[in-house]
């Protein structure tokens, strides 16, 4: 199997089975590409482009952080491809695995034609699975037959189906899926949470460079020297954060999850060797969550001054069904349908004029240690 492995080249499958948008001219009739440089880096066809949506994440576990300027979202023209389309297709990255397992792991090692096409099975399922999904190791040997692999295992063991379950784990697991970890940048799209988008990695750093460049550019954000930010934690400021992009019909969605803390390398100026030292940096959420414990119960009881804003799923409902019940008085109630509309406000976050948010709160905070 070790020769094999060195000898099998990954990047040529690689090209082959999931090419790039401006290299499918170059496939022949039978899908391979011809006369192609596989080392070579591609030239991103967005050059020029501006591929970027700011606007904010409103789920729990992300917050945009930009501080962008009004009408400052960019995105592609109509007349371009979308960002999702340069993705490869699940069943381009199926077939990628199913060669590489054909390739490199000997077919009498996973049996016969039943047991080839079950693993093939758990392949396809690997690869079109949503983000959440989980399979466990006894859903996945269902089907097996050790009867096809009594060449080198002996079926009368008790520990039979336990040692040829690892090597079914270790194929899916530690080959299959460190395949994709290698070759793959997979990501959730902006509009679909549980759907995964596989890019090549050269496919997505070219896509995604440019993205990057609007965001220094337009100064929504700016590189930080290892000094400025050493400097930051030290003084308690907020932390840091992984930022990371979702990638949209037209364009991008910069992303910041708050919630998680950030471990980061410091280098001293002094010290025996000059060595890096680890900081982790509390997160964001977890340094507010003393205040947000002080303004909750003020919230509650003054919701006048919130309007029709909820806290919550849970208040969703409360809030629908105090307005159905002000509908009672009204004459022709029940007679006509109600309806939902959802609308969606073009960089909410990114545009309030954090000096008004703050005179609003020193007005109607009681304490003044609160701020």
């Amino acid at each position: 199997m070790l020769k094999l492995h060195r000898k099998f080249n990954y990047r040529l499958r690689l090209f082959n089975t999931c090419p790039a948008p401006w290299q499918k001219k170059l496939l022949t009739p039978d899908g391979d590409v011809a006369s192609m440089d596989c080392s070579s880096q591609p030239v991103s066809p967005y050059s020029g482009a501006e591929p970027m949506d700011t606007s904010s994440d409103t789920s729990s576990d992300t917050v945009s952080t930009t501080e962008a300027e009004p009408n400052s979202k960019l995105s592609q023209s109509a007349d371009q491809p979308s960002f999702l389309e340069m993705a490869s297709s699940h069943k381009d990255v199926y077939i990628f695995l199913q060669r590489c397992v054909n390739g490199v792991i000997p077919r009498d090692l996973i049996g016969g034609k039943n047991n080839h096409r079950r693993l093939y099975t758990l392949l396809r399922r690997l690869v079109s699975a949503g983000r959440f999904e989980e399979l466990t190791l006894h859903e996945a040997m269902q089907r097996f037959r050790l009867c096809e692999v009594s060449s080198w295992l002996d079926c009368k063991l008790s520990s039979a189906m336990d040692i040829y379950a690892s090597l079914i784990y270790w194929i899916i697991v530690e080959f299959a899926m460190r395949l994709v970890a290698k070759f793959f940048y997979v990501t959730e799209g902006s509009n679909s949470r549980h759907r995964l988008f596989f890019f090549r990695n050269d496919v997505w750093q070219s896509i995604s460079r440019d993205a990057w460049k609007h965001l220094e550019r337009n100064g929504m954000y700016a590189p930080k020297s290892h000094a400025e930010i050493a400097s930051n934690t030290t003084r308690q400021h907020f932390g840091c954060s992984r930022i990371r992009l979702l990638p949209k019909e037209r364009g991008f969605r910069a992303i910041v999850n708050m919630r998680r803390s950030f471990i980061f390398k410091r280098r001293f100026p002094v010290g025996p060797g000059n060595e890096f030292n680890k900081v982790q940096v509390i997160s964001t959420n977890r340094q507010l969550a003393d205040f947000q414990a002080a303004l909750r119960p003020w919230c509650i009881a003054h919701p006048e001054l919130f309007g029709s804003a909820t806290f919550g799923p849970s208040d969703i409902y409360a809030k629908l069904k105090q307005f159905k019940e002000s509908l009672s008085n009204v004459p022709t109630f029940g007679t006509e349908r109600l309806y939902v509309a959802k609308l969606d406000i073009h960089h909410a976050f990114d545009t309030i004029p954090q000096e008004r948010l703050l005179a609003l709160l020193q007005t109607h905070l009681p304490d003044e240690e609160m701020m």
